[in-house]
């Protein structure tokens, strides 16, 4: 395929805001904690003393969180309001609600419960936190099952393999979206990196979409609205995509579309989204220029590809060589 020009590629930056806190009292705990979205109660460890440090980035809606314990406390807390899950890197953690108990060391991954209220005991403990956006969640798991009201139904990861690759895929992200400048502040890699967490998650912890009844037949999309799909993302690839709106461009239902896709392309319509942002790519590779300081990381950045050896690949296996061949107009 040609790639349609015109494409504008100037985006703003996703915003970022830090905040954070250190403090020893229990009342001023449980304020702060409050205004961070966790509703709780905060009550003294054995000891009595301790001091919570805090530290949170916020990225558009993802929230990245530094936790820190010294000494013991335990928190009262309410359900939460958001998908937030936790990678304990020292000290003790335990959870425990009603219907379930989750207790570890350093190594343990877990979600907080967003169904049950729960208790939250913290010793010399220290963790990172990640906070994924519902809207992004529900959306994902839409698109997946057909399931849009999701809701996590355990704290721990369903084996261990899912455990590794959630805690892999989290640690890329983080990486990132953290670094000063990264990649992940581009709007089109930040949303790829949002959906690409919310996948994983809903693969990783136990969740009303691993025990949805199955759902009828999404229906058919003519060739039509095929061809509606396949021009609103050529002509919108420069552009955070979701299925939800190209559905919506192609004016049928996300899993119609995905059925469309299949049976006409063999293909989802996100893998091609993904080829047609890799010709994107090539393009830009065959017009660059080197000695002015172009190069193959800041290409894939460009068009939602942040990771360069993934990219390489993946460009490798369609057009047969690196993409540093093309770039420097070296192609077989």
């Amino acid at each position: 395929m040609t790639p349609a020009s015109g494409l504008a590629l100037a985006r703003d930056p996703v915003p970022v805001e830090r905040t954070g806190f250190a403090t020893s009292d229990a009342e001023v705990a449980q304020a702060l904690l409050g205004e961070l979205r966790v509703r709780c109660r905060v009550h003294r460890g054995a000891t009595g003393a301790f001091t919570l440090r805090v530290t949170r980035e916020v990225i558009g809606e993802l929230w990245l969180d530094q936790w820190r314990v010294e000494g013991g406390l335990s928190l009262d807390a309410d359900p939460f309001r958001d998908f937030v899950f936790g990678f304990l890197t020292g000290g003790r953690w335990g959870g425990s609600t009603r219907r379930e108990e989750l207790r570890g060391r350093a190594g343990l991954v877990f979600t907080h419960s967003n169904r049950d209220a729960g208790v939250y005991t913290l010793r010399d403990a220290e963790w990172s936190g990640l906070r994924l956006p519902a809207g992004t969640v529900r959306r994902v798991a839409a698109e997946e099952s057909g399931h849009g009201r999701v809701q996590f139904l355990g704290m721990g990861p369903v084996n261990t393999g899912m455990r590794d690759y959630w805690r892999s895929a989290v640690e890329f992200a983080r990486g990132q979206l953290s670094a000063p400048d990264g990649p992940g502040r581009d709007p089109l890699v930040y949303a790829e990196l949002a959906n690409l967490l919310a996948t994983v998650a809903l693969g990783t912890f136990p969740n009303t979409t691993m025990t949805a009844e199955h759902l009828p037949s999404p229906g058919t999309a003519g060739p039509a609205a095929l061809r509606r799909a396949i021009a609103f993302i050529e002509a919108h690839a420069d552009q955070p995509l979701t299925l939800s709106g190209i559905a919506d461009a192609a004016r049928v239902g996300p899993r119609a579309l995905q059925h469309a896709f299949r049976r006409h392309r063999a293909t989802t319509p996100l893998r091609h989204l993904r080829r047609v942002r890799l010709d994107y790519a090539h393009r830009d590779l065959l017009a660059a220029a080197p000695a002015a300081g172009d190069s193959v990381s800041a290409v894939g950045r460009r068009w939602g590809f942040p990771h360069p050896g993934r990219f390489a690949a993946h460009y490798g296996r369609v057009y047969g060589c690196s993409p540093h061949r093309t770039l420097l107009r070296d192609t077989p």
